[in-house]
């Protein structure tokens, strides 16, 4: 059993009092592309994923980043050292 941060201990009570499913997951960005956009490996994948996906304003991407999406959208990441 893993423990779950206060993030997603909040989005899941949120989802309970209001019926809604909220789609979390986590990835590393691999690479970015000229207009530095991340290119992105979920974890568990053996690939990247040949998608790109939109993210938060506040959050600038960096090569090593783990990352987490909430509905398919980049909330923000943080760096492993």
């Amino acid at each position: 059993m893993s423990i779950a941060t206060v993030n997603e201990y909040w989005l899941n009570e949120q989802q309970k009092s209001n019926g809604l499913k909220i789609n979390i997951q986590y990835a590393s960005v691999i690479q970015l592309t000229i207009q530095g956009e991340p290119i992105i490996q979920f974890i568990g994948d053996s690939l990247p994923s040949m998608k790109t996906y939109p993210r938060m304003k506040h959050y600038t991407p960096a090569i090593g980043d783990r990352i987490q999406l909430i509905d398919g959208i980049i909330t923000g990441g943080w760096r492993l050292s």
